[in-house]
């Protein structure tokens, strides 16, 4: 008896010997494994530094993105809206001038002109565009595409049709 409590005993011991080790084993990929990520990381950063011309650029784009975002959600919000049959448009255009004179370190006077001018461009035109709204403008001459192979002016065009049986 005392053989096969021994032999029991060391296959005991020697089923969680295997289990130590086993367990260990996996303890110290696991760890290796991230150390080797970790040092992967740090490898990758320490080799690819940036110009500080590219990371400028970097943050120009970043915050210009902030900035549009910011002012889609505003005109999202915006309640001054003025809608006819070519879509929405909206009237307050006082954060594109603070926005645009900052950036662009220009005199503001001459932005607000020609943002004026734009405004009552655009105000004439949704007013006449929502009093007649089967009225379609007619582009002028000067807005026509022109090729060189144009009809002349006193050319006759005939718009009728012939029956053939």
């Amino acid at each position: 008896m005392d053989d096969d409590d021994d032999a029991k005993l060391k296959a005991e011991i020697e089923a969680e010997l295997d289990k130590l080790s086993i367990s260990s084993l996996e303890k110290e990929d696991i760890e290796s494994d991230t150390k080797s990520e970790t040092q992967s990381d740090d490898s990758d950063t320490d080799s690819v530094e940036l110009p500080e011309s590219v990371l400028h650029c970097i943050n120009i784009i970043k915050n210009r993105s902030k900035a549009v975002e910011e002012l889609i959600l505003q005109d999202l919000e915006d309640t001054d809206i003025l809608s006819c049959s070519y879509g929405a448009v909206s009237n307050n255009h006082m954060h594109l001038r603070t926005g645009l004179s900052t950036e662009y370190e220009e005199s503001s006077e001459q932005l607000i002109k020609i943002l004026s001018e734009i405004e009552k461009e655009e105000f004439m035109r949704s007013k006449t565009d929502c009093a007649i709204p089967d009225f379609v403008p007619e582009p002028s001459p000067h807005d026509l595409p022109m090729d060189e192979h144009v009809l002349p002016d006193d050319a006759d065009i005939n718009f009728g049709y012939c029956e053939v049986e």
